[in-house]
């Protein structure tokens, strides 16, 4: 038996993102289907930060991306 992982859509989907400051979270929001991601953790915050090569400030506003991270990313696992 062989167990591998195979994407189910492309991991290069538009993204957006932004900074709550009244909640101190970063929101991630996936274009294609609307759902959204809260980042709470400060190491988190930073590697997603530094991934996107932004900076908290640079988040006051929306910003559009790819989903670099894979946050969205659907994953199978084959039999």
């Amino acid at each position: 038996m062989r167990l591998f992982q195979k994407e189910t859509k492309s991991h290069l989907e538009p993204i957006k993102y932004w900074y709550d400051w009244s909640e101190q979270k970063l929101v991630v929001l996936h274009c294609p289907s609307g759902k959204t991601k809260k980042i709470k953790n400060p190491k988190r915050i930073e590697r997603f930060l530094q991934a996107y090569e932004a900076t908290l400030v640079e988040c006051k506003g929306v910003t559009e991306d790819i989903d670099r991270l894979h946050l969205f990313k659907k994953v199978r696992v084959h039999k």
